[in-house]
């Protein structure tokens, strides 16, 4: 079914007029390479993808499996040389427009740990929106939130609130113009301009909830945190990430009213209508400081968005 759908899209691209060069990468090949091959070449970035990145206009990601592909029985030492012999790509990638279309199959559902008919679902969904009205919605929260010198306050669970500037850094909109499904808008405020602390009701991490985390932030990295269950779980994913990963990356706001709630599917969830979620680890790539492997999306537990004591999401 992979083949039949990158057939229709590469058609609708060629109808357009444009000129696709098709790079098929299945799920089962991607498991055998990392299992297979020797480190020696795992090391090493194929230069020809380096030269062919660099003449194409927009890079089309139909994205069939886990974004975050990560087999626990693949040594870390083995992973560790594939990523960085990747880095002179997905660099290069980044450079250029991205756009990036999830498509229902069996190995997408079973990274998000649902039944693939919920999968279907909520993608279609998804999907199925009015996209004009959903700019209209993006660009006007963006527009307010870039004024400077305003506060943004972050209040979540019973009253706890975080505070941060966005001062002249960027809003970066998802409104179908790059991502689909879309609906969101985000941005990494000035890092220490961050103190306080959130609150999460639940969140996935490899199939199991962390639930009730609160979170403490000082001038843009975590101080202590706290949670009912599954605590540890939280502490390992970000200790084990190396550079920025404890630090603050920035604030989510998910606009897309063919969703309205957190289920616990990352890969949808963040853009529902109202759900507002933070992010740990690197930034760079929203205009901001941080550098680490680690970008991890975390929900935010009834939240409200105010600007200088305005409540503008709710």
């Amino acid at each position: 079914c992979y083949l039949d759908i990158l057939d229709e899209v590469t058609l609708e691209v060629s109808r357009l007029g444009a000129y696709p060069t098709i790079r098929l990468n299945s799920p089962r090949y991607r498991r055998r390479f990392m299992e297979t091959v020797p480190e020696e070449f795992l090391r090493k970035p194929p230069p020809q993808m380096v030269k062919w990145i660099s003449d194409i206009d927009r890079h089309i990601n139909l994205l069939a499996d886990s974004p975050e592909f990560d087999p626990t029985h693949i040594s870390r030492r083995r992973k560790k040389y594939h990523r960085e012999a990747q880095k002179k790509i997905t660099g290069k990638i980044q450079q250029r427009n991205i756009t990036t279309v999830c498509i229902p199959t069996p190995e997408l559902a079973e990274f998000c740990g649902f039944a693939l008919e919920t999968i279907e679902y909520r993608l279609i969904s998804s999907l199925d929106i009015d996209y004009a009205a959903l700019r209209k919605r993006c660009r006007s929260l963006a527009e307010r939130l870039r004024a400077k010198k305003k506060t943004i306050t972050l209040v979540s669970g019973n009253g706890l609130e975080l505070t941060c500037r966005l001062n002249s850094r960027q809003v970066w909109i998802e409104d179908g113009r790059h991502e689909l499904p879309a609906g969101m808008i985000f941005f990494a405020p000035l890092e220490t301009s961050v103190d306080g602390s959130v609150f999460v009701e639940k969140m996935n991490i490899n199939g199991r909830f962390v639930r009730n985390l609160t979170i403490e932030f000082v001038k843009g990295r975590m101080k202590r945190s706290e949670a009912e269950d599954n605590h540890k779980l939280f502490l390992e994913k970000v200790r084990e990430s190396y550079g920025d990963s404890d630090a603050f990356a920035g604030i989510g706001i998910g606009l897309n009213n063919g969703l309205d709630s957190y289920i616990g599917c990352d890969l949808l969830d963040f853009i529902a209508d109202g759900v507002v979620h933070i992010g740990m680890g690197s930034n760079l790539i929203y205009g901001g400081n941080n550098f680490s492997d680690l970008f991890m999306r975390i929900p935010v537990g009834d939240p409200k968005v105010k600007i200088n004591g305005d409540v503008v999401v709710s």
